[in-house]
């Protein structure tokens, strides 16, 4: 998932599509019905789409989000996080939440209740909850990661 400054959406989808093109002809940008909110579908990994996108900082771009897994909103969202989170091997040490988008306050409490009990103290990293249309999605990854992009801009614009 990619943020972008409100109401540069489209310049957001020809800066990252210039960026990644060449190493994936075949990735997909879609806009979501949040303003400000696209998904990147590719065959490149996270690591391989910060490194691309830091080398030449897209102007519009404000957090690339690593994804690894959504529920459906009306499911239950606990049970699927839960399920979702069993067996994998990376923990987190922070939780954060990009936006409210549709959840409610309810599943918002649900979530960080049964999460709570999930964290690892010490951990660099942050379990990063972001609904995206109509589920809600889940991704791990090292603190700050996500804003490598505006970081790398903002060091360009210092020289």
């Amino acid at each position: 998932m990619i943020t972008v400054k409100y109401g540069k959406e489209g310049r957001g989808e020809l800066e990252v599509g210039d960026a990644l093109f060449e190493s994936d002809p075949n990735l997909k940008i879609r806009r979501t019905r949040f303003g400000g909110v696209l998904t990147l579908h590719t065959t490149l990994n996270y690591d391989e789409v910060l490194s691309k996108l830091t080398a030449h900082p897209p102007a519009t771009v404000e957090r690339v989000v690593k994804i690894d897994f959504c529920c459906k909103l009306g499911e239950d969202l606990v049970s699927c996080l839960i399920n979702s989170l069993r067996g994998r091997k990376a923990g987190f040490g922070t939780i954060k939440i990009g936006r409210k988008g549709s959840l409610s306050d309810k599943e918002l409490r649900e979530i960080k209740d049964c999460l709570r009990g999930l964290i690892s103290e010490g951990d660099n990293r942050v379990l990063d909850i972001e609904p995206i249309d109509n589920s809600v999605c889940y991704g791990i990854f090292r603190e700050g990661l996500d804003k490598a992009v505006t970081e790398a801009r903002k060091r360009l614009t210092l020289y």
